[in-house]
């Protein structure tokens, strides 16, 4: 310890007495105070030294704040005590010698005095920090050993997302030791290159805002290249001052449980295709009843003319019956591509009345209340008479003892208006809305109802997907569907279509189209279907040149190049299909022209991008539909 005591010979003071008091005491306190706080801290300073692991982490209530409360509470007792301690024996003792020596004592006794209470204080904080940091140390203990046997994954990132910490778990399920993965960038190390970006920017925007995405799922890779579905819960790193320092992370392996969803949703998928098929048998074996029926009577009685006439209608109908369910089938599967065209909705609802009232039948009432106004809109006309009778069939099924079914349209207005969707609709909108007396449905089905497969019918009744075709469909229009509905009460759907312009082209019936003349090459695998075509377009006035086979028509044109005017090309086809057929022909005739034709094109051919020169025909198609674009082709030729 430096000195503590300035020591002078009281006989050379000329100074004034309280001078001289004040100055000694002064100077004694200073020495004292710097004395013993310089042993003090540095003694602290030693012990923190001793205590690396917890330095640095301690909180603002922790033992540390101690030293600033006893600055102050020394400064101030030692000040009082030595000021009026030593005022005080300046007043009762004259002599000198005696105040100086008595003085020194009293000095001493203050060192001493203050000595054990410092003593006592550092060793109560030290204690007190032992306590923490012994704490501190057991925790993480507690943590680390948490963390090691958890069967989840335990991460911990900087702020550059190296790896500092991981656990046990991780290391057994993706192959690595934590020799090689520790320091290291876990994007580069264990997320695919395909997800890397995606998931580096959620980590760095997380890093920079503050908030980190909690919960979400992404692959990891294994030391082997296989991937491992893993769920995570993240949190932020923070140190004492508040600051972002890394993350968090414990992931859940879900790589079995997706397999084991996947083979549930296939089991599903092939329950609800069993559901499919019955209800699709169900529907067509009824219309293959009628066609049936009608073909073998008109083979006994072909000559009573009225009959005949009225048994064929019945099978044109009943093959549109069956026309409108496939293309249904495909607009579900999103195979079919919509053709729009703008025609008045008024008009399209007027024509389906009879057709409307077959099917639901005579103990069912249709009333239709229709705009006065034109109502167009830009739509497929197929597609908008599918969602109408899928609509109505499921009304005839909910009044089983017959009631009324009303259809009604009108136009709309909508001012930023928030669907359920999340989707904001503004100006004027066609409504179609159909409303039964039926019973209704209950609250809990309605949150069902558009779901493919849903139904309350019995089974081989209905497929459950009248609805989910009706939904899709007025979707895929920018349109949407809202139900009303009250049990015992009846429902109402209510559609709602953008307000077109104009009506550009009206409804008419179709006209026979003109005798032509010309070369056709046929294609097409299915024999019947080819002989039906044939015997069409020979009907139409044209030479047909016919093949069953890609390989056939291909060598076939070789030889007559200059003969055909036209291909009718089947677009699936075993071998080679329509597409690819329709290039071989090109290498050989680069201006020749192509009528593609099919049910159903997969990813085959695009409709909306065909070649130049080339057009395309849904199947089933009308006889006029095939003549008149057959015919329109040939036209542009010349």
């Amino acid at each position: 310890m430096s000195t503590s005591f300035f020591i002078v010979n009281i006989k050379n003071i000329r100074y004034p007495r309280f001078f001289t008091v004040f100055w000694y005491s002064a100077s004694r306190l200073a020495s004292i105070i710097y004395n013993s706080f310089y042993i003090y801290f540095d003694y602290i300073y030693y012990f923190s030294e001793l205590n690396t692991p917890v330095r640095g982490t301690l909180l603002m209530d922790s033992p540390r704040s101690i030293p600033s409360k006893i600055i102050i509470l020394y400064a101030i007792v030692s000040s009082l005590w030595i000021f009026f301690s030593d005022s005080i024996l300046g007043l009762l003792i004259t002599d000198l010698r005696t105040l100086s020596r008595i003085a020194m004592i009293k000095g001493w006794l203050f060192v001493l005095v203050t000595s054990i209470l410092l003593f006592f204080l550092i060793r109560r904080y030290v204690t007190q920090l032992n306590a923490y940091n012994a704490n501190m140390l057991e925790s993480e203990r507690r943590f680390r050993e948490l963390m090691e046997r958890v069967h989840m994954i335990a991460i911990m990132l900087d702020t550059d997302a190296k790896i500092i910490f991981c656990n046990d778990f991780l290391l057994q399920l993706t192959g690595w030791s934590r020799e090689e993965v520790i320091g290291k960038n876990w994007f580069d190390t264990f997320i695919p290159e395909d997800l890397r970006p995606d998931i580096k920017d959620i980590f760095y925007q997380g890093i920079s805002n503050g908030e980190i995405v909690a919960h979400y799922e992404n692959g990891i890779l294994t030391r082997n290249g296989s991937v491992c579905m893993i769920v995570w819960d993240n949190t932020l790193l923070r140190d004492a001052a508040g600051n972002v320092v890394g993350v968090a992370g414990l992931g859940l392996n879900v790589t079995e449980h997706r397999s084991l969803e996947a083979q549930l949703l296939q089991s599903q998928k092939m329950e609800s295709i069993g559901t499919l098929a019955g209800g699709v048998a169900h529907d067509f074996n009824n219309i293959l009843t009628v066609i049936m029926s009608c073909a073998a009577m008109l083979r006994l009685k072909p000559d009573d003319h009225e009959r005949a006439r009225q048994l064929i209608n019945l099978i044109e109908s009943s093959s549109q019956r069956a026309a409108n369910l496939t293309r249904s089938l495909l607009a579900f599967s999103r195979k079919q591509q919509i053709l729009p065209r703008q025609f008045d909705l008024n008009t399209v609802i007027s024509s389906m009345h009879d057709f409307l009232e077959r099917i639901i039948g005579e103990d069912v009432t249709l009333t239709v209340e229709l705009c006065g106004d034109e109502l167009p809109v830009l739509a497929d006309k197929g597609q908008i008479e599918q969602v109408v009778m899928n609509i109505a069939g499921n009304a005839r099924d909910a009044m089983p003892e017959g009631g009324v079914l009303n259809i009604k349209t009108g136009i709309m207005q909508f001012d930023r208006q928030m669907l359920a969707e999340g989707v904001m609709i503004s100006g004027k909108y066609v409504f179609l809305k159909i409303t039964d007396s039926g019973t209704g449905i209950a609250p809990h089905e309605q949150e069902r109802i558009y779901e493919p497969f849903y139904t309350t019918k019995e089974v081989g009744k209905g497929t459950g997907l009248g609805l989910s075709m009706a939904h899709g469909i007025v979707r895929q229009h920018n349109g949407w569907i809202t139900l009303e509905s009250e049990v015992g009460k009846g429902t109402s759907f209510i559609i709602y279509l953008p307000l077109a312009g104009q009506v550009e082209d009206s409804l008419v019936e179709e006209e026979e189209p003109d005798y032509g003349d010309g070369t056709i090459l046929l294609v097409e695998d299915d024999e019947q279907v080819l002989t039906a075509n044939q015997l069409v377009l020979e009907s139409g006035g044209y030479h047909v040149i016919s093949a069953s086979d890609p390989s056939e028509a291909l060598e076939i044109y070789r030889q007559h190049t200059d003969v055909v005017d036209l291909a009718v090309i089947d677009v699936i086809m075993p071998g080679m299909n329509g597409k690819q057929l329709y290039n071989e022909l090109k290498t050989l005739k680069p201006a020749i022209q192509v009528l593609f034709v099919s049910g159903y094109t997969a990813d085959t051919l695009d409709r909306k991008n065909l070649p130049p020169g080339c057009a395309f025909l849904q199947k089933p198609h009308s006889p006029q539909q095939f003549l008149r674009l057959v015919q329109e082709l040939l036209r542009k030729q010349t």
